[in-house]
């Protein structure tokens, strides 16, 4: 008995001790995770969307539908529904040239016609056609089968997804939310309208779209194909390697052109930082050193800040282990 009490005083005296030392001990914990650490870049930041302002688009686009369905748009409206089905309808069955500008030239002769009385009975058309076309893919994905009417609304959507990588089995990787501001961006250059401020997606919707580009990163489709048809002459494992390889830094390459593009829309985006994890993920160390460098010079403090720190760290210790 005497022996435990002894042991427990020695054991609450020992505790009080450790009490004593514990904000001592959180402050050099604290410090140690303030330092920079080196730490290969993880992701590239996706854009920081408005949730209620992209709700508020999403609104507006469905009721533009709802309105259309129940009121018939105008004739020569509904008749540039049907050249835009066209265009899709040929571009999915690969047609030649000569057709694509035929169709090209029909939408393009209409075109004035219809915006001289207005843009609204058009953004409704781009409406419509855009909720059939998320049922058509969300049929898709239930039944695995393309439709005709997916043809009609996404052209060769499902392809041009699967050849990117954006399609696994049948689940479409992106979004409600991108799939929305992708269609409508397809539909805008097909319509030709593009360049109208009264057709252009917001600067959230924008965000959205590049937020896709960040996640999923792919290599231009030429090259995907090049790399394909090399994959299959290859005759070992180091070939197919080496290919990889390469595919992987095309990939890095064009979403690094994504992130300069988006530079000059999103004054926000932390640019330096996002240039900074593609350039270290394609092995070019030193700038990527120079861009986090950038981003502390720009941004000292903020979210990015001390992972910046640690990825410049990173770095440079990469470039020199690279350095002959």
């Amino acid at each position: 008995m005497r022996l435990w009490s002894i042991e427990l005083g020695a054991a609450r005296g020992a505790h009080g001790r450790w009490l004593a030392a514990v904000p001592v001990l959180a402050c050099v914990a604290f410090a140690a995770f303030l330092a920079p650490r080196p730490a290969p870049p993880d992701v590239v930041p996706v854009p920081e969307v408005d949730g209620v302002a992209l709700r508020r688009e999403i609104t507006r686009d469905l009721a533009l539908a709802a309105g259309a369905r129940s009121a018939p748009l105008p004739s020569q409206v509904r008749e540039f529904g049907s050249l835009i089905r066209d265009w899709n309808k040929l571009e999915s069955d690969g047609a030649d040239a000569s057709r694509i500008s035929e169709s090209r030239g029909a939408l393009d002769r209409l075109l004035p016609t219809l915006l001289a009385s207005g843009v609204e009975p058009l953004r409704a058309l781009r409406a419509v056609q855009l909720e059939a076309f998320l049922a058509e893919v969300r049929r898709f994905e239930t039944t695995g089968a393309i439709s005709a009417e997916l043809q009609a609304l996404g052209g060769p959507f499902i392809e041009r997804m699967r050849a990117v990588g954006w399609i696994r089995g049948r689940h479409v990787l992106l979004t409600e939310e991108e799939r929305r501001v992708a269609y409508k961006s397809t539909w805008n250059g097909i319509a030709g309208v593009e360049k109208r401020a009264d057709f252009a997606v917001t600067l959230d919707e924008t965000r959205v779209l590049y937020g896709l580009y960040f996640r999923l990163p792919h290599a231009p489709e030429p090259q995907i194909r090049a790399f394909d048809a090399a994959r299959k002459g290859a005759k070992d494992r180091a070939a197919c390697d080496a290919i990889a390889a390469g595919e992987r830094l095309s990939a890095e390459n064009w979403r690094l052109d994504r992130i300069q593009r988006f530079a000059n829309l999103d004054p926000s985006y932390p640019v330096a930082f996002a240039k900074g994890v593609a350039q270290f993920r394609m092995r070019k160390f030193l700038a990527s050193a120079d861009s986090f460098e950038n981003h502390l010079r720009e941004r000292p403090s903020g979210p990015y800040a001390l992972k910046a720190r640690n990825f410049q760290r990173a770095a440079v210790a990469a470039s020199r282990e690279e350095a002959p």
